[in-house]
């Protein structure tokens, strides 16, 4: 495998570690991250899943955090990233990709 081929995979692996229904309502999240005006929809669907699957389910998470950045609020983005994705999983690309932007 590629390493572009590998970080699919690991992706993947982490999109989906909670099953078939989370991993399509996170794509639902995504797809209404996409439209400025569904961010309020797209916020409140993340929290739900944060809610539902508790923060050891850090996709959402993750997804908020890069909603908040979209909004502006980085300080939200950055604490999300910092202080609970990098604390559960200190090898999250996303979340590191993400801090250092």
């Amino acid at each position: 495998l590629g390493t572009q081929d590998s970080v699919k995979e690991l992706w993947d692996l982490w999109y989906s570690e909670r099953g078939g229904l989370a991993l399509a309502r996170l794509q639902q999240a995504d797809q209404l991250m996409g439209d400025p005006t569904s961010w309020q929809d797209c916020e409140t669907s993340l929290l739900q899943l944060i809610d539902e699957y508790s923060i050891y389910f850090v996709e959402p998470i993750n997804r908020l955090a890069t909603l908040y950045y979209l909004q502006g609020k980085y300080q939200e983005s950055y604490h999300l990233c910092r202080l609970i994705l990098l604390k559960l999983k200190p090898w999250h690309v996303g979340a590191l990709a993400g801090i250092v932007q």
